[in-house]
């Protein structure tokens, strides 16, 4: 989670510095030139919108308060929308839009529902940042984990465990999970027991 807030800080503080630096270097001619310079660099303020999942406890309330602590100590302006299901995707992205954000950090975590809006959010031009997976979508950043890169890092260390314990002969594999919410996350299981089959 520090990994993820930290890039997200990294990313929101070089796009300010970067919307600064385009004023900082212009010389003011004048006094009303100093006072146009001025609503230029209002103009230039950056804010984030940030699409969250139930944040009334757990991880993503923590998410969100180290997202709204980070940006406020940045100097950047942050909204939010909680987000429970695919209504309400569409209207926390159109309340962004609305709200004329300079980006929308998605951590929505349904997969299935998240990617339409990436896609949309390329074809408009709005800068999106997915970080609940690894968003697959050309022109979107991503800092996520990828589901099927899991599962196989999974199965390979299972592998090891196997080769070490027993010799690497097995007579049963059982798996469990919970990801009947989010399905695009059943790799990080599924993928695990592929990749232990196909070894040696």
């Amino acid at each position: 989670m520090k990994k993820t807030l930290a890039m997200l800080l990294a990313i929101m503080m070089l796009c300010a510095l970067m919307a600064g630096c385009g004023q900082s270097n212009q010389p003011a001619a004048s006094s009303a030139a100093a006072e146009n310079n001025g609503a230029s660099e209002e103009a230039t303020s950056f804010k984030v919108g940030f699409i969250v999942s139930d944040a009334s406890s757990g991880f993503w309330k923590e998410v969100l308060e180290s997202f709204e602590k980070a940006c406020d100590e940045a100097g950047v302006e942050m909204t939010y929308q909680i987000v429970a299901d695919s209504a309400g995707m569409r209207s926390a992205y159109d309340s962004m839009v609305a709200q004329q954000c300079d980006i929308i950090v998605d951590g929505y975590a349904s997969e299935e529902i998240a990617l339409a809006y990436a896609e949309e959010a390329v074809e408009s031009g709005m800068p999106f940042l997915a970080v609940s997976f690894n968003c697959p979508v050309e022109g979107v950043w991503s800092y996520g984990t990828s589901n099927e890169g899991l599962g196989e890092f999974f199965g390979n260390c299972a592998a090891e465990a196997v080769t070490k314990e027993w010799e690497g002969k097995i007579d049963l594999i059982v798996t469990a999970n919970a990801y009947t919410a989010v399905p695009a996350m059943a790799p990080r299981t599924d993928k695990a027991v592929e990749t232990l089959a196909s070894l040696p």
